[in-house]
C-alpha cells in the first residue's frame, strides 16, 4: 500500500482505535477509481490521489480542534476520517457534510476527468468499518453520495439477498447444480417442434431451481459468469450430441470476449460428431459493443456450420445498419412486442415491420412469449417462421422432454 505524508494507514487505525477512543468515522470512497487508473495509468493516478489526500488533510486541520480528527488510508481508493469520543456528534456531522460538499466532485487537471467520491458516516457502532461498508452499499442502491449509517441498513433485504444468491451460485458450481433446461421452438410450416433453446438454470442445496433473472447480474458482478457459461456449454453439447437434437444456445458479449470461454467452445466444436443444427443466440442490446470482435467470432464459428440468431430484437434501440452487417440467420423478436399483439395494434405493426426486415435479409423469424392461441393466430397470419412460448412448451430438463 502506498504511504502518504501525514496520513496513517489502516493498521495504525486498528492500533489507535481503542487508545484514542474513536466512536465515529467517515469513509470516503473514490467511486471511479478503476476508471481513473485505466485512463491515467498508475503513476498519474497516485500523483492525483496524493494531491487529493493532501488537500483533504489540510482542509480537516481547520476543524481539528484538540486533535480530535485523524485521517487514515484504507486502500488506494478509500480514506477514513476517525473522530474521538470527545468530539460532539453534531460537530462531526457538520464537518463531514462540509467535507462532502467540497470533495464529492473533484475536477482534475485533465479536462472532463473528475474524481467522484462517496461518503458514509458511522457514529457509535461496534464494528464501524463493517457498518461503513454496508452504508456505502445501501448508498449505491439509494442513488446517494452521502449517507449516515442507521442500524436498519444492516438488515437491508438487498444485501441479504445478494449474499444468498452468491452462496447459491457457488454451491451450484461446486455441486453439479448448473442445469440446462430446454424449451421447444415450434416450426409453423412443419407444424411441430423441431428445435429447442437451451436455458441455464441453477439448483440450490434444497433442490430449488432458479432462472437467470435471479442470479445472472450477481454472477457478472462477482466475476463467476464465465464459470457458469463454461459448465453450461459443456453440458449442452454433451446432452444434444447424445440425442442428435437441434438446439440454440445463448451467448453474451461476455462469452464472446472471454478467451477462457472461447477456448472451451472451440474445443467442443472441433470434437463434435453430430450434424444436428446449432444456433448461437446473441442478445441484441449487447451485440454492438464491439462489432469487430463479434464479426470475427461469427466468421470463426461459421466454419463449423453454426447458425447465428439476434436475440431480443426490437428491445429498446435496434441498430438496423449493424444488424444487416452481421447477416444473422435468425431474428428473434423480443417478447415485449409479442405478448400484447392480440391487444395492441401498434405492436402488430412493429412485428410486421420486423418480419419484412428479416425477409429482406433472408433470415428466419422466431417469436417468443407465445402463451395463447390468440397470439399464435396472428403469427400464423403474418407468416412467422417459428413460435416459442408456454403455449407450445415449458422449459424442462432434457430427461423430461418428449423427443
Amino acid at each position: 500500500m502506498k504511504s502518504y505524508i501525514n496520513v496513517s494507514n489502516i493498521l495504525e487505525y486498528k492500533n489507535n482505535k481503542s487508545f484514542y477512543l474513536y466512536d465515529k468515522i467517515c469513509m470516503l470512497k473514490i467511486q471511479n477509481a478503476n476508471l481513473l487508473l485505466m485512463y491515467l495509468g498508475e503513476d498519474y493516478y497516485y500523483e492525483y490521489l496524493e494531491q487529493v489526500i493532501s488537500e483533504i488533510y489540510i482542509y480537516l486541520q481547520k476543524d481539528n480542534i484538540n486533535h480530535s480528527l485523524y485521517p487514515y488510508i484504507l486502500d488506494n481508493s478509500t480514506l477514513i476520517v476517525a473522530g474521538k469520543m470527545e468530539m460532539e456528534e453534531e460537530k462531526f456531522l457538520e464537518i463531514t457534510r462540509r467535507l462532502y460538499k467540497k470533495f464529492y466532485y473533484i475536477k482534475l487537471n485533465r479536462p472532463n476527468l473528475p474524481m467522484l467520491m462517496r461518503f458514509a458516516v458511522v457514529i457509535r457502532q461496534g464494528d464501524m468499518m463493517k457498518c461503513a461498508i454496508e452504508a456505502l452499499y445501501a448508498e449505491r442502491n439509494l442513488q446517494r453520495n452521502y449517507i449516515v449509517y442507521e442500524e436498519d441498513i444492516s438488515k437491508d433485504a438487498d444485501i441479504r439477498q445478494e449474499l444468498n444468491v452468491i452462496n447459491t451460485i457457488y454451491w451450484a458450481i461446486e455441486n453439479d447444480g448448473v442445469i440446462p433446461y430446454y424449451q421447444g421452438i415450434y416450426n409453423n410450416k412443419k407444424r411441430c417442434i423441431d428445435k429447442y433453446e437451451a436455458l441455464m438454470r441453477i439448483r440450490d442445496r434444497d433442490g430449488n431451481i432458479y432462472a437467470p433473472v435471479y442470479f445472472m447480474e450477481v454472477a457478472k458482478k462477482y466475476n463467476v459468469y464465465t464459470k457458469l457459461s463454461k459448465i453450461m456449454i459443456k453440458k449442452v453439447f454433451q446432452e444434444v450430441e447424445n440425442r442428435n437434437m437441434n438446439v440454440s444456445v445463448n451467448l453474451s458479449i461476455y462469452d464472446i470476449s472471454s478467451s477462457e470461454f472461447k477456448k472451451v467452445l472451440f474445443k467442443l466444436l472441433e470434437s463434435r460428431q453430430s450434424d444436428a443444427l446449432i444456433i448461437f443466440e446473441i442478445i441484441e442490446d449487447e451485440v454492438f459493443k464491439d462489432i469487430f470482435l463479434l464479426k470475427q467470432f461469427i466468421k470463426e464459428v461459421k466454419k463449423y456450420d453454426i447458425k447465428i440468431a439476434i436475440d431480443d430484437f426490437g428491445a429498446g434501440y435496434s441498430n438496423l445498419a449493424k444488424t444487416t452487417e452481421i447477416c444473422p440467420d435468425y431474428i428473434k423478436v423480443d417478447g415485449s412486442i409479442t405478448k400484447n399483439i392480440h391487444k395492441c395494434k401498434k405492436n402488430r405493426h412493429i412485428l410486421k415491420s420486423i418480419i419484412e426486415l428479416a425477409k429482406n435479409m433472408n433470415a428466419y423469424t422466431i417469436v417468443e412469449y407465445v402463451d395463447n392461441p390468440e397470439i399464435q393466430g396472428y403469427l400464423e397470419e403474418y407468416k412467422v417462421d417459428f413460435s416459442q412460448g408456454y403455449y407450445f412448451s415449458r422449459p424442462l430438463p432434457i430427461e423430461q422432454l418428449e423427443l
